[in-house]
């Protein structure tokens, strides 16, 4: 068993590491990544991966503070953005 101590093997697997730091998801980030690996047929392991890819686009645009403009003009549909994500990342961003 590959588990830490007091951990049960889900528990156990439900770590990923990231940037060699391990991370505990929260429930709704992993059912956010069950809904992936539901409604596109990923595995465990891609779900988790664009999990960590979604979270790091998100602070990114916080950062950047890219959420579009607020004077849209006349097109209300247009948002003008400079950071877009990856087509997982965008899919994940989808079920979100």
């Amino acid at each position: 068993r590959l588990t830490h101590a007091g951990e049960t093997p889900i528990a156990s697997f439900l770590d990923v590491r990231c940037n060699n730091r391990k991370r505990r998801w929260d429930d709704s980030a992993l059912l956010l990544a069950n809904r992936c690996v539901v409604n596109y047929g990923w595995g465990w392991n891609m779900a988790l991966r664009v999990l960590v890819a979604y979270r790091e686009f998100l602070a990114l645009k916080r950062e950047a503070k890219d959420w579009g403009d607020e004077s849209l003009g006349d097109d209300d549909d247009v948002i003008k953005t400079s950071l877009l994500p990856s087509r997982p990342v965008e899919m994940m961003w989808q079920q979100h």
